[in-house]
């Protein structure tokens, strides 16, 4: 799991005591990583959101809805400003100089994972 180190500080005790946010945040399924100035994913997670709307490992982030990320952190804050988990997100991407847009009905990670344990 990946979690920027300036929001630890605000969760570390839910982790502590194995607490989730009440509202869990939008998950996309794909791990991206910032390479010369660019967000580019990494890989797609087999059956999440991201791979069954297409999106593919090599593909550049151009955008978040209407914004433009400018550091990996920066396409988190975007992304899980869009709503809970459940929240259709619009991926900005471009593929081999073509650009598009890529809705993604977000997931929650903690079910598709089957770490919700109230399931």
């Amino acid at each position: 799991m990946f979690i920027p180190i300036d929001r630890l500080k605000t969760i570390l005790a839910d982790l502590k005591e194995g607490r989730r946010p009440e509202t869990p945040k939008p998950w996309l399924g794909m791990r991206t990583y910032e390479a010369q100035g660019r967000l580019v994913v990494a890989d797609v997670t087999k059956g999440g959101p991201a791979e069954q709307a297409g999106v593919r490992r090599g593909d550049v982030v151009r955008g978040v809805g209407e914004s433009r990320p400018e550091t990996l952190l920066d396409f988190y804050r975007k992304l899980w400003a869009t709503g809970p988990s459940g929240t259709t997100v619009t991926l900005g991407i471009e593929r081999n100089g073509e650009r598009r847009d890529i809705a993604i009905p977000s997931g929650d990670r903690y079910k598709y994972l089957r770490l919700d344990t109230s399931l």
